[in-house]
């Protein structure tokens, strides 16, 4: 993709639209390819969600708090029931793997 660009980049310089247009479709292309991927992806996480939440929510019912904060988060607040410490913790793992994998 990012050949794509340059490519691009060059050709607006030179001033070559037929030539272009031809990268511009490539470029859509690739993008239709990596959507398929995506999707893909996200289908799965979908399912996975759908299958293990039900689970989680009924074994942590009883629990109003999972974890106290020191200080209070926007629109979370300082206490953490099972739903936004899942979400914050994921946030957070993502981050990490992230860097740890260079992307």
């Amino acid at each position: 993709m990012e050949e794509i660009r340059e490519n691009v980049v060059k050709l607006q310089k030179e001033g070559k639209y037929e030539e272009l247009s031809e990268c511009f479709k490539e470029m859509m292309q690739v993008n239709k390819t990596y959507l398929k991927h995506t999707s893909k992806t996200l289908i799965f996480s979908l399912l996975i969600f759908i299958l293990f939440f039900p689970w989680i929510k009924y074994r942590f019912e009883g629990y109003a708090t999972i974890a106290k904060l020191p200080f209070s988060l926007p629109f979370i607040g300082a206490q953490l029931d099972w739903l936004k410490w899942y979400i914050l913790s994921s946030f957070v793992v993502a981050l990490i793997l992230k860097k740890m994998l260079g992307e």
